[in-house]
């Protein structure tokens, strides 16, 4: 998440907590990140579902106690940084909801296809951007000081 174009990070927040839920199969984080003055809560709930072993959701609630613009990036990357020239993209699609990334391991072959679909408030701009290994989105709304607003990514 961007506010003021910086970077809202939980794990550098006060409050910060996270919890495992082994009986709902989630990952709870929460945190209260300060960036040029503006406070703002997060929640993050990762869940995995081992009916669907290749699915899983992420579920990020933004609670800010300002008003202004606020910016969610979503990405789907094949992790070019930690193994630079050992994959090459066979195809990539980034739209308003859906990103779709497939990649080839140069050694074996091995093609690895991800999907994600990104659900955001109504009223939010989207823009999708497609590069290298990459593809992303990004919503913009506008957002007021104690309303929660919640992005969901199910891959």
């Amino acid at each position: 998440m961007l506010v003021g174009g910086r970077v809202l990070d939980a794990s550098t927040g006060e409050r910060y907590h996270q919890a495992l839920d082994l009986r709902r199969g989630t990952v709870t984080t929460t945190a209260t990140v300060d960036t040029r003055g503006r406070s703002t809560r997060l929640r993050y709930e990762v869940l995995l579902d081992r009916a669907h072993p290749r699915t899983g959701l992420v579920s990020v609630r933004v609670t800010p106690r300002w008003t202004g613009r606020l910016q969610v990036r979503d990405v789907l990357g094949a992790g070019a940084r930690l193994t630079p020239g050992a994959l090459s993209r066979v195809r990539a699609s980034a739209g308003r909801a859906l990103t779709e990334l497939e990649v080839r391991a140069k050694g074996t072959r091995t093609t690895v296809a991800e999907a994600a679909r990104l659900h955001v408030p109504g009223r939010a701009a989207v823009t999708a951007a497609s590069a290298g290994l990459s593809v992303s989105r990004t919503a913009t709304l506008r957002v007021r000081a104690g309303r929660t607003y919640s992005f969901t990514k199910v891959v």
